[in-house]
């Protein structure tokens, strides 16, 4: 059933970015210049980590990747040819600050790559990786953006939530402000009914009064009539 006017809607639970990841297999896209990592990643996250897994050896087709099937993390490489992965990581998160992108970088890269944490991205893992090592960060990294998309879908709904109820007693009240002026025109009109009910009552009272002064005289010139007295001039 269908509110009625002004009345605040039912919020029922809609399925939220964050609930289909929970669902769906998340997607990871890797970005490496050397195609046997990439085959190493997809292989490890797609049998043991539940993940489906995407790869890109070529650093310059990455956004090209992301628009044809857009990620829900992005594993990529610190030091590529071509366009590096600090630049990529830019365009990324100039896109989409939610975006969940874990880097992954040679010791000798640890400073770029606490640089790149200041840039957006959620995590670092270093060169040669290893399986532990790599879940553990994709799983920090999804579930911190999961959360991100959790308290924003909250935050959405409660404000829908506030605008509804602000838009329900807005309603309540233009009713009550409506009844209060037909309540006040009542009274008035009353008023005005009771004034010509009195004003017609004190005339008949005085149209009565009238009447019984003439009977009255009536009445005397009679007696002094039938009694012989001389009728009053």
């Amino acid at each position: 059933d269908r509110p009625g006017p002004g009345q605040p809607r039912s919020h029922q639970p809609i399925p939220t970015l964050s609930e289909v990841m929970m669902t769906d297999k998340p997607l990871i896209l890797s970005v490496d210049d050397e195609p046997d990592v990439c085959g190493t990643i997809k292989e490890l996250l797609e049998e043991t980590g539940g993940y489906e897994v995407v790869t890109c050896s070529s650093p310059d087709r990455a956004m090209d990747a992301v628009e044809a099937r857009p990620p829900d993390l992005v594993l990529l490489d610190m030091r590529m040819p071509g366009t590096s992965g600090i630049q990529i990581l830019q365009e990324l998160t100039s896109r989409d600050g939610d975006l969940a992108v874990v880097m992954l970088t040679a010791v000798r890269d640890t400073e770029s790559a606490l640089d790149a944490l200041k840039l957006g991205a959620y995590d670092y893992v270093i060169k040669p990786i290893g399986f532990d090592e790599l879940v553990s960060a994709v799983e920090r990294a999804l579930e911190k953006r999961r959360l991100i998309l959790q308290n924003r879908d909250y935050q959405r709904n409660l404000e829908q939530m506030v605008a509804d109820q602000t838009e329900y007693l807005n309603h309540r009240i233009r009713e009550l402000t409506a009844l209060n002026n037909l309540f006040q025109q009542h009274l008035k009109e009353r008023e005005e009914t009771e004034g010509r009910y009195r004003r017609t009552l004190a005339k008949v009272i005085e149209a009565a009064d009238e009447l019984r002064e003439l009977a009255d005289e009536s009445e005397g010139r009679k007696r002094r009539r039938l009694s012989g007295s001389p009728a009053a001039p």
